[in-house]
């Protein structure tokens, strides 16, 4: 998987109560990553800063982890191209799927005052 800079003392804006991530990461060889973050349909920017993941594949299943940015916290996930709801994302040839899309909505809970 490629290598991201350093994100973890990234802070979302203050200005920012609720955003919906996308997170896409593609299940074929390597593995790559697509995200983008929405505040009221208006893209922001750096993503890192709303949301984070962690994929850990054993070989055979490739399982996804995503975290809300500091002072938010998951509100929903809706997932795309999942035919077993809460699976384990098996290779592409089980799966089918090439892809794996997720949007998470992340709610503040934490005031930015506090950070």
């Amino acid at each position: 998987m490629p290598e991201f800079p350093d994100y973890s003392k990234l802070k979302p804006k203050r200005t920012v109560n609720r955003c919906e991530v996308q997170l896409t990461v593609s299940l074929v060889g390597e593995g790559s990553t697509r995200a983008v973050a929405r505040d009221h349909g208006q893209v922001i920017t750096p993503w890192q800063a709303y949301l984070t993941y962690q994929m850990d594949d054993d070989g055979e299943n490739r399982n996804i982890s995503a975290t809300c940015g500091y002072g938010f916290v998951v509100g929903n996930v809706r997932v795309a191209n999942d035919p077993e709801p809460g699976a384990a994302l098996a290779g592409d040839a089980v799966m089918g799927v090439e892809d794996r899309s997720m949007t998470h909505t992340c709610t503040r809970v934490v005031s930015p005052d506090d950070h």
